[in-house]
């Protein structure tokens, strides 16, 4: 598994979904957000696997 940060379907498809509305609407910030928030995520993720970025 290390190496890979992996989303069920689920998750993958509820994330595209906030993304494409935001892409939509203009919504810039909100985008700089959720980006942010993605990034902090995927780094708890894999510190907890034992991975550093």
């Amino acid at each position: 598994m290390q190496g890979y940060v992996m989303f069920d379907d689920y998750e993958t498809s509820e994330l595209l979904d906030i993304l494409n509305y935001i892409l939509r609407s203009g919504r810039w910030k909100e985008l700089e957000y959720v980006y942010s928030e993605l990034v902090l995520e995927l780094r708890k993720r894999s510190e907890l696997m034992g991975m550093i970025y």
